[in-house]
């Protein structure tokens, strides 16, 4: 049958896009259908059927000679067909989008499942100050923020906060802010001494305002990307609890922290770091880029390895990236990330995960990455339930 022919090669397109493994072309045509889908189902409905069946033989020819068959065709042959096509694969791809869900679902069912989508995260914050007064940073205009002793605290126009001192021969005293996430919350923010921090969902930092004992402290729950200004004098030490410490003088590095996870790492994107476990004080080691220290919950000995810092840093970034990636790690991220609960009918699923995806796109998407891994997740009450 035609339509199953098309949705076959489409599938396995859109795996190819998941998984990194596409050509521009390829990833061309899935925004086109990602555009037909923002639109929804009324313009295939009402397409008649001949038209319907010209355009299967238009995509059906295309997609074999030029997608799956690449040296068939030439760059300036594909070039002249191209908008023609994309526009045939976009009212294509409605018609088999709409064939495969009838398939399994009634139409009240899809409607009700589309309505039960869940909205990504977004800049969520709450900073909290040494004097205790408390300061929501989402919803707050472009301008100064609050004051305290001898700095003020401002949110810019790109929704970054940072710390000027009120007179340039101010001296700041030591005194601790707090700033944290919610779950379905990220933030960036610009430390006193100038070091950009990018804080994940249901994160909190607690930070030095001025030097303590000629140091620049930060405590941190949760997971956040650093990128440290440079400075000898005054080195910058990340605390994990009583569990882990990150000292560098200027460098880029994320650590994950959650405690929930089975451990704590550090991951170093540029520069160098030492990473001691603060258990016994003793076991210490120094990262070279690319490489992670991690620490498992329970064991006070560093061990590291080379990882994808692309990976490990997709967040920051906006993108949910997983290569082979444990299931159940993967559903704790989309759990924190769409602030949803996760029900499991039968267990926790032991398979691996590959796929990569914006992570501002509603949950239903993110969860077709699992659905291609073999991992059936669907949304119910509000809630993700894994079956």
């Amino acid at each position: 049958m035609k339509a199953q022919q098309i949705s076959e090669h489409i599938s396995r397109l859109a795996a190819k896009v998941l998984q990194g493994t596409a050509t521009p072309e390829e990833r061309a045509f899935l925004e086109k259908y990602e555009a037909f889908l923002d639109r929804g189902e009324s313009a295939v409905e009402r397409m008649p059927d001949e038209a319907r069946q010209e355009l299967e033989k238009v995509i059906l020819e295309r997609i074999v000679e030029d997608i799956h068959n690449p040296a068939a065709g030439s760059p300036l042959t594909r070039t002249r067909w191209l908008p023609a096509a994309a526009a045939a694969i976009l009212i294509l791809f409605g018609v088999w989008w709409v064939l495969a869900r009838s398939g399994s679902t009634t139409g009240a069912d899809t409607r009700e499942e589309l309505t039960q989508d869940i909205r990504p995260g977004g800049n969520k914050a709450v900073l909290t100050l040494g004097n205790g007064q408390r300061v929501e940073l989402d919803n707050l205009a472009e301008g100064g923020v609050a004051r305290e002793g001898a700095v003020e605290v401002q949110k810019q126009a790109d929704g970054l906060i940072a710390y000027q001192p009120l007179h340039a021969e101010s001296v700041v005293e030591p005194v601790f802010h707090e700033l944290s996430t919610p779950r379905g919350g990220v933030f960036r923010m610009e430390l006193p001494d100038g070091t950009q921090v990018w804080l994940n969902s249901e994160t909190r930092i607690r930070y030095s305002v001025g030097y303590v004992e000629g140091k620049r402290l930060v405590e941190l729950s949760g997971e956040a990307y650093f990128d440290v200004k440079k400075d000898t004098r005054h080195p910058f030490l990340v605390r994990v609890g009583e569990r882990m410490q990150v000292e560098v003088t200027g460098t880029q590095f994320n650590v994950n922290a959650y405690p929930d996870e089975t451990r704590l790492e550090t991951s170093l994107v540029e520069g160098s770091v030492r990473v001691r476990s603060s258990g016994t004080g003793k076991d210490a080691v120094s990262l070279s880029p690319g490489q992670q220290a991690a620490l498992e919950r329970g064991n006070e000995k560093l061990t590291v390895q080379r990882v994808d810092v692309a990976e490990v840093t997709a967040w920051q970034k906006g993108l949910f990236l997983f290569r082979s990636a444990d299931a159940a790690m993967v559903l704790r991220q989309i759990s924190r990330w769409y602030d949803v609960e996760v029900v499991y009918r039968n267990g926790i699923p032991e398979g691996h995960i590959t796929g990569k995806i914006p992570r501002y796109k509603n949950a239903s998407e993110v969860l077709e990455i699992l659905k291609l891994s073999g991992i059936n997740v669907k949304i119910e009450g509000g809630k993700l339930i894994v079956m």
